[in-house]
């Protein structure tokens, strides 16, 4: 953290660099995007993204698949993720007719839930470190300090690979009779369940299968 004779001198604006990097580096997917974070984006980090799907949305109308986005968050005891309100705010301003499924998940078990910080992209772009996608404790005054970089080749398929693992524990939990029954109640409920997981998608109700 900046120490408090430092921070005096922090202009506004500082790190706004960062969610616009971490906007455009979504916005470069063409056929699938992984993204991993503790939390939902806020402030400018949910601004960047709205940003980067657009243009995402825009270059899907000529894909003859769907361009896929997987989102997926930690499930904090306490801190219920309302993944429906995620991707009604991430989608308010996207084309009604892109080529384009949006799904949001977040989950937990017991005291684990998804921590990793992860944008994976088409299989060659990776962006990871420590960073939260959050605006007051990066953007603004006595930011965190957090390290993250960006890397590309490769290696960028293993953090597709990784969020595969963490949907395939999604889905199997929903199969479940529990796991419908949670599927019912709303996002932002407090619940005792040891496991609870949650998932919305955009368009609704138009992909048969998970991603």
């Amino acid at each position: 953290s900046w120490s408090p004779e430092t921070d005096k001198d922090l202009p506004d604006g500082h790190d706004n660099w960062f969610p616009e990097k971490i906007g455009e580096i979504l916005s470069r997917t063409r056929i699938w995007c992984d993204v991993l974070s503790l939390a939902p984006p806020d402030g400018m980090f949910m601004e960047e993204f709205q940003k980067g799907l657009q243009i995402v949305a825009e270059n899907s109308k000529s894909s003859k698949k769907p361009v896929v986005v997987r989102m997926m968050f930690g499930n904090i005891i306490g801190m219920p993720v309302n993944v429906s309100r995620v991707i009604k705010n991430l989608t308010k301003n996207l084309p009604s007719d892109a080529n384009l499924e949006l799904w949001v998940g977040a989950w937990r078990k017991g005291l684990s839930w998804n921590h990793a910080k992860i944008i994976a992209v088409d299989g060659l772009h990776l962006h990871t470190g420590g960073h939260n996608m959050w605006d007051e404790h990066y953007l603004k005054h006595k930011p965190v300090h957090d390290l993250s970089l960006e890397l590309e080749g490769r290696l960028a398929h293993d953090g597709h690979l990784f969020a595969n693992k963490q949907w395939k524990f999604i889905e199997d939990k929903q199969s479940t009779v529990i796991g419908y029954i949670v599927d019912k109640l709303p996002d932002g409920l407090p619940l005792v369940n040891p496991v609870r997981v949650t998932v919305s998608e955009y368009p609704e109700g138009k992909a048969a299968i998970f991603p």
